[in-house]
């Protein structure tokens, strides 16, 4: 659906927005009394950012190809890629379990509209009574928490996939950078796992596949 092109433009908006979900939680705490309309907003949120993640992933796609004689950029886009993934299904836990609570707290804007048979509107009730149960603060918090850690670890990895080892993900032409030109204050932050050979490994090679 979309080159590897849009990777590095795309994957901010969601990466935004999913920073925001766990101060929409946090305001939660402060503002009960808005505390349904903060849940909707974190609906919102969330689904908006679903669409983001489906389309960093997309894009992500295109790069997924990268043939590299560099073991550490191969072993870095394979953690990139497994945080990526988790980072989308807990959105979508995290999405539909909120869904869930909202509707739980109003049931009646589901019977209103679908018209459901007796035995159909006692299941639905249980369900109500089974999502009012646990839609509880903490696992919600727990979520965000989950959530904004997935992200950061998606992020770090993505870091060190364009300014450790310089990927070239926007053209994905074949590029040659020495490590070297790493600028010595961004180690304490993304170490590689051979930090002994900066400024002495040779330059890596990095090509898309062809489709």
């Amino acid at each position: 659906m979309f080159s590897g092109n849009w990777h590095p433009i795309v994957v901010h908006f969601p990466v935004a927005l999913l920073c925001l979900y766990p101060l929409l939680m946090l305001a939660e705490y402060f503002w009960k009394s808005k505390r349904e309309t903060l849940l909707g907003a974190r609906i919102l949120v969330l689904g908006v950012a679903l669409l983001g993640v489906a389309a960093s992933l997309s894009s992500g796609e295109a790069i997924q190809g990268v043939e590299t004689i560099n073991v550490e950029v191969a072993k870095t886009l394979q953690r990139h890629e497994m945080y990526a993934g988790l980072t989308n299904s807990l959105t979508w836990i995290a999405f539909v379990y909120a869904l869930l609570c909202w509707i739980a707290l109003h049931p009646s804007l589901v019977t209103n509209r679908i018209k459901l048979s007796k035995e159909w509107e006692k299941h639905f009730q249980t369900g109500v009574k089974f999502i009012q149960k646990w839609n509880r603060p903490k696992l919600h918090l727990l979520l965000a928490l989950l959530l904004g850690l997935a992200v950061g670890l998606t992020g770090s990895e993505g870091g060190k996939l364009s300014y450790l080892y310089r990927v070239n993900a926007i053209t994905c032409e074949p590029v040659a950078h020495p490590l070297g030109g790493l600028s010595k204050s961004l180690l304490p932050f993304v170490q590689p796992e051979h930090p002994e050979h900066i400024g002495t490994t040779p330059a890596f090679d990095v090509r898309c596949r062809e489709n």
